[in-house]
């Protein structure tokens, strides 16, 4: 994902999301800011492998999350 101010990158592996930063926040906080973007550009790479996972989270459970607590 990429808007005017940031970078974020969001990695799923098998429905999960396994991966998130943006900027300098990294984890579900990264995830947060991510899923509560009004706008930006977003980009699939189905062979990109992560080297460092950071969360293991259902993707359903993770947008629950982000809709009953607005980020920080």
């Amino acid at each position: 994902m990429h808007t005017d101010d940031d970078r974020g990158e969001l990695y799923l592996e098998q429905g999960r999301i396994v991966h998130a930063v943006l900027g300098a926040q990294s984890g579900r906080d990264a995830l947060r800011q991510i899923l509560a973007s009004r706008s930006g550009d977003f980009r699939i790479d189905p062979n990109f492998l992560i080297l460092e996972q950071q969360l293991d989270l259902d993707v359903e459970v993770a947008l629950r999350e982000a809709t009953a607590r607005p980020p920080s």
